[in-house]
């Protein structure tokens, strides 16, 4: 999803039944999806009353921290956003924490866990434009690879990390 409009829920649905019997991975960015544009043509970040459609039965979702507070008209912590859309059928919650890593959550044995997945620094200030699509990118193409959640985050973080460290203009 590019604009957060372009893809529409039934499109998903359409999708999520074509795939199911499939083991084909399905990696959602919530980014776009949050964002709302108001009469001036400016975006801005919204609450979605819809969000648990949106995440059924896809394996992993990926958001920022900012995106996973107000993901939901109703405020919850992050740990219990993540526990709510890991019961709708996913497999993994990634909250993407820019320098700080990214967060994986996921469920084991009807337990919410909680893995924190530090990044490499990188000096000065990095351009951060489009480093979470190439986190996206760069996670599931690691995970359809290892079939491992940890393993895929930590690559999409080193992936990310690096991209940050080149100037704009060479990613």
């Amino acid at each position: 999803m590019a604009s957060g409009f372009d893809v529409t829920l039934e499109t998903v649905d359409l999708l999520r039944m074509e795939i199911r019997q499939e083991a084909i991975p399905v990696h959602f960015d919530f980014h776009n999806l949050t964002m709302g544009v108001n009469p001036r043509g400016e975006r801005f970040r919204r609450p979605l009353a819809d969000w648990r459609r949106w995440a059924f039965m896809i394996d992993t979702v990926q958001l920022n921290e900012e995106e996973i507070a107000g993901l939901g008209v109703n405020r919850m912590s992050e740990q219990e956003t993540a526990g709510h859309l890991l019961t709708l059928g996913g497999k993994g919650v990634i909250v993407t924490r820019g320098a700080r890593g990214a967060t994986l959550y996921t469920n084991e044995r009807k337990k919410i866990v909680r893995r924190d997945i530090p990044v490499e620094a990188v000096s000065g200030e990095p351009d951060t434009t489009g480093l979470g699509d190439i986190f996206g990118a760069a996670f599931l193409y690691r995970c359809v690879a290892s079939a491992s959640l940890v393993d895929a985050v930590t690559f999409a973080g080193a992936a990310a990390s690096a991209a940050a460290a080149r100037p704009r203009g060479e990613r």
